[in-house]
C-alpha cells in the first residue's frame, strides 16, 4: 500500500496520458524484477541439483575404482580367476578402469607393470584405447594417449604418430610422451614441429619430454642448433644438450651464450652450468656483465656450477647488482667455489656497501656459515 502511495505521488498532477506511460513502465520494472528474481532461484537449485548428483557420482565412482583396484591385485597374482572376474565387471566400469590403469602404470614396475599390461591385453582395453582416441573430449583423447604407451605394438605406434595431429595441444604432447617411452620416436623433427609453438618458450612439459629422449638424440640436436630452425625449436635443442650430460654439447652451445633473445640466453647458460666443462668459463663471464638481470643471475649460477675461482672477483661485483636475485645467486655461487668464496662471503658481509653486506650475511646464515 505505501509502495502504490509512493506511485501515486509521483505521477499525480501530470496528464493522464503520461500518468498510464509511467504506471505501466513501473509495473514493466516490477515483473521484469520477479522475472529475474525467480530465474536466479531456477538457477541457484539446478545448480545445486547438478553439484550433488556431481558429488554423489564421484562417491560411487571412488567406491568402484577400489573394488576394481582388488580386482586388479587379484587377478595379477591369481591369473586363473580372469573368467570369473571379467563376468563381474559392468559396462560402466571400463571408464573407470582406463582411469585405474593410467594412474597404476605411473607407480608399478617390473613383472607387476607385466602382468598389469597383459590383464589390460585381456580385458580389451587397448582397443577401447584406440577408440578413444576418437573421442570428442579432449580429456578422454589425452588418457587414452597415456594409457597406450604401456604397448608397444605397431598399430599402437601408428595411433599414437596420428595423434600428433590433434588440434589439442595437451594430446599431442601424451602421445609423443608414449611415443618417447616406448622408444618409438624416428624423427625428432616431426616431434618438434607437432609441439613447438612457432613463437614464445615451449611448454614445461614440452620440454621435460625431449630431455627425456637422452643422449640418442644428441645428432638431431647439434643438427638443430646448425639449421636455421625458429628460436622455440632451438630452445628445446639448447635445454636437451644440457640435460644430457655429453659434453661434446659445448663448443655449439658456446655459440649462443650471446644471442639475441634472452631466452636463449638465459637457457644455454643452464645448460652450460649444468655440464660444468672449465671451456664455458670465459662466456659465463662475459654473460655475468649483460644488461638483462635474468641473464646475470643465470651466469651466476653457472659459476657456481663451474666452481672456477676465476670468477670470484666478478661474483663479488655481483654482490652489489641492483636485482636482488643477481646478488643472491652471486652469494650461492660463492658459497658453492669452496672456501676462497666463503672467504670472500665473509669479507663482503663486513664491506661498507649495504647491499652486499646484507645479501653476503644473509647467504651465510642461511648455509650455517655465519661466524
Amino acid at each position: 500500500m505505501r509502495l502504490w502511495t509512493f506511485n501515486h505521488g509521483a505521477v499525480y498532477g501530470r496528464p493522464p496520458c503520461e500518468q498510464a506511460q509511467i504506471m505501466n513502465l513501473l509495473l514493466l520494472v516490477w515483473w521484469l524484477t520477479v522475472t529475474l528474481a525467480v530465474m536466479s532461484l531456477l538457477a541457484m537449485t539446478a545448480l545445486i541439483i547438478y553439484r550433488l548428483h556431481r558429488n554423489r557420482r564421484l562417491e560411487l565412482d571412488a567406491a568402484r575404482r577400489e573394488v576394481l583396484k582388488q580386482m586388479a591385485w587379484d587377478l595379477m597374482d591369481r591369473p586363473d580367476r580372469l573368467v570369473e572376474l571379467k563376468s563381474m565387471i559392468r559396462p560402466d566400469d571400463r571408464r573407470l578402469l582406463l582411469q585405474l590403469f593410467a594412474e597404476l602404470l605411473q607407480k608399478i614396475r617390473g613383472k607387476y607393470a607385466e602382468r598389469f599390461v597383459s590383464l589390460m591385453r585381456l580385458l580389451g582395453l587397448v582397443e577401447e584405447c584406440l577408440e578413444g582416441l576418437e573421442e570428442r573430449s579432449w580429456a578422454t583423447r589425452a588418457e587414452a594417449c597415456t594409457v597406450l604407451g604401456a604397448f608397444n605394438d605397431a598399430n599402437v605406434r601408428a595411433a599414437l604418430y596420428g595423434a600428433l595431429e590433434d588440434p589439442v595441444m595437451e594430446v599431442r604432447v601424451e602421445a609423443a610422451r608414449s611415443l618417447v617411452r616406448l622408444g618409438a620416436v624416428h624423427s625428432v623433427t616431426r616431434l618438434i614441429r607437432h609441439l613447438t609453438p612457432t613463437e614464445g618458450t615451449p611448454s614445461l612439459a614440452v620440454m621435460d619430454l625431449f630431455r627425456n629422449l637422452g643422449r640418442q638424440a644428441m645428432r638431431d640436436w647439434l643438427a638443430l642448433l646448425e639449421s636455421d630452425a625458429p628460436v622455440p625449436a632451438k630452445l628445446i635443442a639448447i635445454d636437451a644438450l644440457g640435460h644430457s650430460g655429453d659434453l661434446q654439447a659445448v663448443p655449439p652451445l658456446l655459440q649462443y651464450y650471446d644471442h639475441p633473445s634472452q631466452t636463449v640466453r638465459v637457457t644455454t647458460l643452464q645448460s652450460l652450468g649444468l655440464l660444468r666443462d672449465p671451456r664455458a668459463l670465459a662466456a659465463v663471464l662475459l654473460a655475468m656483465t649483460d644488461h638483462d638481470w635474468e641473464v646475470r643471475a643465470q651466469a651466476a649460477m653457472a659459476a657456481g656450477d663451474i666452481g672456477a675461482k676465476e670468477s670470484i672477483p666478478l661474483l663479488e661485483r655481483l654482490l652489489e647488482d641492483d636485482s636482488w636475485w643477481v646478488r643472491y645467486r652471486a652469494a650461492e655461487a660463492l658459497y658453492r667455489i669452496g672456501d676462497q668464496g666463503i672467504f670472500a662471503l665473509n669479507d663482503a658481509a663486513v664491506r661498507p656497501h649495504p647491499l652486499a653486506a646484507e645479501i653476503a650475511w644473509d647467504v651465510l646464515r642461511e648455509k650455517g656459515a655465519a661466524a
